[in-house]
């Protein structure tokens, strides 16, 4: 599950980060994200990738609290993901929690590359676009803190996932660093992770 991450001011450039030359892109970056806010993102348009902004977050009727996550397991059969775009999400890090005696602990994963995590955007045009971060099983490095973990896109997936293609959880694992992590924001508050896909 992924229910904050960082990103700080990045300069991101796809030969380097993802082996193939959709150019380079600048995020002024929010330091630590939270849900419903706006950000900017990567989303296929015409063949190239262009830079766009939208709330992370789906209002579903009927949910308290926006659909933040998609499984990539039932992504392809669930409604609420029909007409859905690809695009990526840009960070240096994400952060999860962990129950231990005394209460919940923050930990977060980073990587020597910056992180070019999966989502979905919905098109709306009357709308605020929205997006959800596509997140797969824990690989080995992610399982001790947490079952679930955002699916990391490199040159083994980025094509299939443009072309929307039905992609597997890469077997190689993302070699990643775990540290505590201390918010640097007054909102605390991890509930509104949601586990429903």
């Amino acid at each position: 599950m992924c229910g904050r991450f960082v990103q700080n001011s990045i300069s991101y450039e796809t030969r380097t980060q993802l082996g193939s030359d959709y150019g380079q892109f600048e995020f002024e970056g929010l330091g630590e994200v939270f849900p419903s806010q706006s950000l900017d993102l990567l989303l296929w348009k015409n063949h190239s990738l262009q830079q766009q902004t939208a709330q992370w977050g789906k209002a579903v009727e009927g949910l308290a609290r926006p659909v933040i996550n998609a499984r990539l397991e039932t992504l392809y059969e669930k409604p609420l993901f029909r007409g859905v775009q690809p695009a990526l999400v840009v960070a240096n890090a994400w952060v999860e929690w962990r129950q231990e005696v005394g209460g919940k602990r923050a930990f977060q994963f980073r990587s020597d590359n910056l992180l070019s995590m999966a989502a979905v955007v919905w098109q709306d045009a009357a709308a605020t676009q929205q997006f959800a971060i596509v997140t797969c099983r824990a690989n080995s490095a992610v399982r001790p803190y947490h079952h679930r973990m955002p699916l990391l896109l490199s040159s083994e997936n980025i094509e299939a996932w443009r072309y929307w293609a039905l992609i597997e959880q890469s077997s190689k694992p993302c070699p990643l660093t775990v540290s505590e992590f201390v918010s640097t924001a007054s909102r605390l508050k991890d509930d509104r992770q949601q586990n429903l896909f």
